[in-house]
């Protein structure tokens, strides 16, 4: 059996010590805490990680923290735990493909100057 290897990063004492209690006894997990946030990071702990759990208020820091830390460890997964650990978000990348249709030059260029709306 593989080990995942996961990172409990700058949650509240409280819930770092409630999760870590919940994974630590698990035989496939490596569970890791980390006091500081996402973007502190080094490069062998973002590399290496399969699973990151943390807490942050700001949406935009786990965007900017977490696209980095994915585009660095694509298969890696992310999940942002309220500040009431009651609720949480799943951040990872995710490969899309959508059908464009009849593919003609004027198709095209709309793609290359909206991409957003055929995301």
């Amino acid at each position: 059996m593989q080990t995942s290897r996961i990172a409990l990063i700058g949650l509240p004492g409280l819930l770092t010590d409630i999760l870590a209690a919940s994974l630590v006894n698990e035989s496939d997990l490596d569970v890791r805490t980390y006091d500081e946030g996402l973007e502190t990071l080094d490069a062998q702990t973002r590399a290496s990680c399969d699973l990151f759990i943390t807490s942050a208020d700001s949406a935009s820091l786990v965007a900017v923290a977490g696209r980095e830390l994915l585009l660095a460890n694509p298969t890696a997964l992310i999940i942002n735990v309220s500040a009431s650990g009651r609720s949480g978000e799943l951040i990872a990348l995710e490969v899309m493909c959508r059908p464009l249709g009849e593919v003609f030059p004027e198709k095209i260029l709309s793609v290359a100057r909206n991409p957003s709306r055929f995301t």
